[in-house]
């Protein structure tokens, strides 16, 4: 029996997503920076998704198109910076050993440390909305999660 496949090659979705970012014009993204981007220079991503995911992309001075870097920058520990992101912190050990939602049943235990992905990607918007809502207790804000024909419980 031949095969009809003759080559194969596995490419991970950060990968095919970063290669996107190569062809992104000015006009399609706002700058989070002052710093001027250069013609062909290194660019950096971030993906904020069911992890952190990160890439960074390179092009040799005769290469034809970028090539991607991609990592597990997620796993850093997140870079508490103010008095309300170690607040957060303190808050997200807390909720993640305790609480029942279903992201932190998966690996139930006293975390650690503290990595951006646990506290900034998909899975921490529970956990963030539980945060904001126990800083602000008497808040009028809708409460998006908890009412109408969709509500969902914190955990």
């Amino acid at each position: 029996m031949t095969s009809l496949l003759q080559a194969c090659k596995y490419i991970t979705f950060p990968i095919t997503t970063h290669r996107g970012v190569a062809g992104i014009k000015e006009k399609d993204y706002i700058s989070v920076n002052k710093a001027e981007a250069v013609a062909d220079g290194v660019r950096i991503v971030t993906g904020p998704g069911t992890g952190f995911g990160q890439a960074f992309l390179v092009k040799g001075a005769f290469a034809p198109c970028y090539e991607v870097f991609p990592s597990e920058g997620g796993h850093v520990d997140f870079p508490a910076r103010s008095d309300e992101d170690w607040e957060l912190v303190k808050f997200a050990y807390d909720y993640i050993e305790h609480s029942n939602n279903v992201e932190n049943l998966r690996g139930k235990c006293k975390p650690t440390r503290m990595s951006i992905e646990r506290v900034c990607a998909g899975p921490a918007v529970p956990m963030i909305y539980e945060f904001y809502k126990s800083k602000i207790p008497d808040t009028t804000m809708a409460r998006t999660l908890e009412t109408g024909e969709n509500a969902k419980t914190p955990d």
